[in-house]
């Protein structure tokens, strides 16, 4: 029985992490696995680096186009005069 547990408890920590780490939201995840609280929930899923860095890389890319944008406006009223 012990053996069945742990089994099941390693089924429930890969399906949250798998989820997490595919972008679901936590919220989503918690109810699934019948979380009552978000904080069992994070104890069960995992991130790996890769998925941390690529979550950086969106702010950097969203910053990176609006200065671009802000740059392009600014070439095009100079372009104008």
């Amino acid at each position: 029985m012990l053996y069945f547990n742990r089994t099941v408890m390693d089924l429930r920590h890969t399906f949250a992490t798998q989820l997490v780490q595919r972008g679901q939201d936590l919220y989503k995840v918690t109810e699934l696995l019948g979380h009552k609280s978000i904080s069992v929930t994070v104890r069960y899923a995992h991130h790996y680096p890769e998925s941390l860095r690529t979550s950086v890389e969106v702010l950097d890319r969203d910053y990176y186009n609006s200065t671009t944008a802000e740059v392009q406006q600014k070439l095009e009223c100079l372009t104008e005069r």
